[in-house]
């Protein structure tokens, strides 16, 4: 079996814990604190650029998407993941919260998608823990959009100890690394924020 294969088997089973991260309670907000500061520094991001279309790479359950609609000037966004039950989870989600009018989602690989939708932002949080080709899907976003905001993980022994528990690789990255995706790709704008010892760090990277 594929790493594609074993991360589509976790992200496919029922998840309770990982949509539980995305509620405001006083526990999330200790548990899941750098997890929260890092869709924070997107939202903000969205804000500072001004975006109207938004595109979240492996969007999940889209409670980052559906905040992006509500918190910002964001009028329309496109949702890609490679899990059918995740895409169901966000359509069930954004109907219940009437904006699935102004939502795209779409089941894709984001290896194998040959281009990604347009959008002025595109964003990809806890994505790239999974992604064995980052450097790919970080050109292919920057084709599609002006603005990129991605998160990272560094190795460390917890990182190590996640591809058990979730039965699939974890990728890690440092600094270092990333900066090197970026200059391979052509895109010499980037900034990077600390977001605490679990949740690695955040690259804002634009083309101009």
């Amino acid at each position: 079996m594929s790493t594609n294969d074993l991360s589509l088997k976790y992200w496919s089973s029922p998840n309770k814990w990982f949509l539980d991260a995305y509620n405001d309670t006083l526990l999330q907000k200790i548990i899941h604190g750098p997890l929260k500061l890092r869709v924070e520094l997107a939202l903000a991001a969205t804000k500072l650029c001004s975006a109207k279309t938004f595109l979240d790479l492996g969007c999940g359950p889209s409670r980052v998407l559906y905040r992006s609609l509500k918190e910002t000037d964001v009028t329309s966004a496109i949702g890609l993941d490679f899990s059918p039950r995740m895409l169901e989870e966000s359509k069930q989600f954004l109907s219940k919260k009437n904006v699935l009018d102004k939502v795209e989602l779409i089941n894709c690989d984001l290896l194998t998608m040959p281009e990604y939708p347009k959008a002025d932002i595109a964003i990809g949080l806890g994505l790239f823990d999974y992604i064995s080709e980052p450097e790919l899907v970080l050109k292919k976003a920057h084709l599609s959009s002006n603005f990129v905001v991605a998160s990272w993980v560094r190795p460390s022994i917890r990182n190590y100890l996640r591809r058990f528990r979730y039965s699939c690789e974890i990728y890690t990255h440092t600094e270092k690394e990333v900066s090197q995706f970026f200059k391979n790709i052509g895109i010499s704008s980037v900034s990077f924020i600390e977001c605490g010892p679990m949740c690695g760090f955040i690259s804002i990277s634009s083309k101009n």
